[in-house]
């Protein structure tokens, strides 16, 4: 542990942002998976409202800085385009 004190409080501030980054990150990858378990059982309806909720998990994931802005555009293009083949 750093002996000054804003250190401390630094160190402290990113552990707490840790956490939070990877529950984000968590999330946002349980909801891609849930659509591509729904690809892969070839559900249509079910694929579209999963794609909806994993596009909005990308999107909030991205908008608070936790994931690049171009990642999370390539995320939802590959999941689009695996939309796109299924119909």
């Amino acid at each position: 542990m750093a002996n000054i004190k804003s250190n401390q409080k630094s160190i402290i501030k990113n552990l707490k942002k840790t956490v939070i980054n990877r529950s984000r990150l968590n999330n946002m990858k349980t909801f891609i998976k849930k659509f591509e378990e729904s690809v892969k059982s070839g559900n249509k309806e079910i694929a579209k409202t999963n794609f909806i909720l994993a596009e909005s998990a990308i999107a909030k994931t991205s908008q608070k800085g936790t994931l690049p802005k171009n990642t999370a555009s390539r995320k939802i293009a590959k999941l689009s385009a695996k939309l796109k083949a299924l119909a």
